[in-house]
């Protein structure tokens, strides 16, 4: 007998005829539920029996006995194959459980790659002005997503905060661009869904959050371009926001930070929030970078050298 798959079943001698039984269903023989039962063995293939016929009887021969079989043999592919699958499913159930942490580790950081590379290849798709920000000759990129989660970063660890929001989803994507001649840092930011306050509204910190992450971002190109000369970080001191309009949660922004003001160990930069380099404004700012005294700078880069060191030799 011939079962669809190209799965063949051979009778022999060793092999004794399996007695098939059938239910009928709305007086219909055709219609069959039952199992595939060997009375010797008392084993059963796993579909249920309804009440029985003998294979020598009526209702097992002519056109009902070949609508009948070839019902059973339909119903027997598909629990071979739900069988197949059942197995095949328990068995990488069990090779998970089994698995060594790192193993497990290792998956988990494939899977989430590849969920970031397929969300990155879509998250400026449909965003009509970020030719206008990325195309611009004057701009140089110099941020992308996978720079924050880069294990071996220069100066950023794995505790920082907008590391975390890009591995978890809350920033599908981020890109920034800065302009040396303008010294003006521009970050394209592409929310997720789970970033808002009021429903489906982007929290106001976030917003805040953002303005000092690009402003931190300008303060490392003009370092890194000699436009500002100072040793050591810059710090926060003070940061003004001025919220003009909501944000939806999901939505794609800009920010433009711009150096306002450099003198002694005070930085002074503003910055505004927007759908775009001519859209609505979401969000301005305004904040005052100071760069520690001398002994403290000393003291605060030994204390963190040490400290990158030590997790270098632990990891």
């Amino acid at each position: 007998m011939r079962f669809p798959g190209g799965i063949v079943r051979r009778l022999s001698a060793k092999q004794p005829c399996v007695p098939l039984h059938f239910h009928r269903v709305g007086g219909s023989s055709s219609r069959a539920r039952g199992s595939i039962q060997n009375r010797g063995s008392g084993q059963s293939s796993g579909i249920r029996c309804g009440s029985s016929s003998s294979p020598s009887s009526p209702s097992s021969s002519g056109g009902h006995g070949s609508t009948q079989a070839g019902a059973l043999i339909v119903s027997a592919a598909a629990a071979l194959g739900g069988l197949m699958g059942a197995g095949l499913g328990i068995q990488m159930f069990q090779d998970k459980e089994h698995e060594s942490p790192q193993v497990r580790k290792n998956r988990e950081l494939a899977m989430e790659q590849q969920q970031q590379q397929e969300q990155e290849q879509k998250s400026f798709a449909d965003v009509d002005w970020y030719e206008d920000v990325s195309g611009t000759t004057s701009y140089r990129k110099v941020l992308c997503a996978e720079d924050l989660l880069k294990q071996d970063h220069p100066f950023l660890e794995d505790d920082h905060m907008f590391s975390a929001f890009v591995a978890r989803g809350l920033i599908n994507d981020i890109e920034g661009f800065y302009s040396k001649d303008k010294t003006e840092f521009r970050a394209v930011v592409a929310l997720g869904r789970e970033v808002a306050g009021w429903p489906k509204i982007v929290h106001g910190g976030l917003t805040a959050a953002i303005f000092d992450e690009v402003f931190g971002g300008l303060l490392y190109c003009l370092k890194k371009s000699k436009a500002v000369s100072f040793l050591g970080p810059a710090y926060t001191v003070q940061l003004d926001v001025s919220y003009k309009s909501k944000i939806a949660a999901s939505s794609t922004v800009l920010c433009t930070a711009t150096l306002e003001k450099f003198e002694g160990r005070k930085l002074s930069m503003t910055a505004t929030l927007s759908d775009g380099p001519d859209g609505r404004v979401y969000a301005t700012s305004r904040a005052l970078f100071v760069t520690p005294k001398l002994l403290k700078l000393v003291s605060e880069v030994a204390k963190y050298s040490v400290e990158r060191l030590k997790n270098k030799l632990t990891f």
